[in-house]
């Protein structure tokens, strides 16, 4: 599964209930409250956008075709917004 990563640069900071990005290079802020704060804090701690789908099946009551329907909105809308990038996970060796 891709995992996605915060892209430097950002201005993030957290009041209450919200989080606000700038993002310095298109001059826009970004606001998220609710399940979109829920999503940007876990691709924040590095999950997996299965993994995301997981946390907001278990937190919310949705099903497992609603959350991967929203996480890709989400994600996506993230990615052209140029807030993440998306970054191969690292694959682990039995060695």
């Amino acid at each position: 599964m891709p995992v996605y990563q915060i892209v430097e640069g950002l201005a993030i900071q957290e009041v209450a209930d919200e989080v606000f990005v700038l993002n310095r290079s298109a001059a826009v802020v970004h606001t998220f409250n609710g399940t979109g704060r829920f999503c940007w804090t876990l691709v924040r701690e590095g999950l997996t956008a299965k993994e995301i789908v997981n946390r907001l099946t278990e937190t919310y009551d949705i099903s497992t075709e609603q959350a991967e329907l929203d996480c890709k909105e989400f994600l996506a809308e993230l990615e052209s917004s140029g807030l993440i990038a998306c970054r191969s996970p690292k694959i682990k060796s039995d060695g």
